[in-house]
């Protein structure tokens, strides 16, 4: 790399200008423009099998659960940030708030509502995929549904 153009600041004046190489401050002149500054766009990427921030889906599995009842299905938003998650239950018209316990691949969150507490446990494997439980306990009963889901 070979330097044409040096910037440098006049003490008294506090001021920036330029000065060509090889030369001593006779053909002094304006302080060359700064290139634009790159910014760098987070990583909404991670290494496979760890859950990154962002948004996920998540589809409770269908079936008949001790202490919860019937359960039809339905998706759910969970979106983490840094150390906190956020799970939008659009079936309950319910959000639910609590921190999250990423270990390569296993994410525990504890949350809780008016009367309810609950904890999510899954994993996220290689490709992406995630799979847990969601354990309810609430109003004297308790239950486990089982969920799957996916990033996006």
């Amino acid at each position: 790399m070979v330097i044409n153009q040096f910037t440098l600041v006049d003490p008294s004046t506090n001021v920036a200008f330029g000065r060509p190489a090889g030369t001593t401050g006779s053909e002094d002149g304006p302080a060359p423009q700064q290139p634009p500054t790159q910014t760098s766009t987070p990583t909404t990427s991670g290494p496979p099998g760890v859950l990154v921030d962002g948004t996920y889906t998540l589809a409770s599995t269908p079936g008949t659960y001790a202490g919860c009842g019937t359960i039809t299905g339905g998706t759910a938003t969970l979106t983490v940030q840094g150390n906190n998650a956020t799970i939008n239950d659009p079936t309950s018209s319910m959000t639910y708030q609590g921190t999250i316990d990423r270990r390569g691949g296993t994410f525990h969150i504890p949350a809780s509502v008016a009367g309810a507490t609950f904890t999510v446990d899954g994993t996220i494997d290689t490709a992406g995929n995630i799979s847990g439980t969601i354990a309810v306990n609430g109003g004297g009963e308790s239950c486990q549904i089982p969920f799957t889901g996916h990033r996006g």
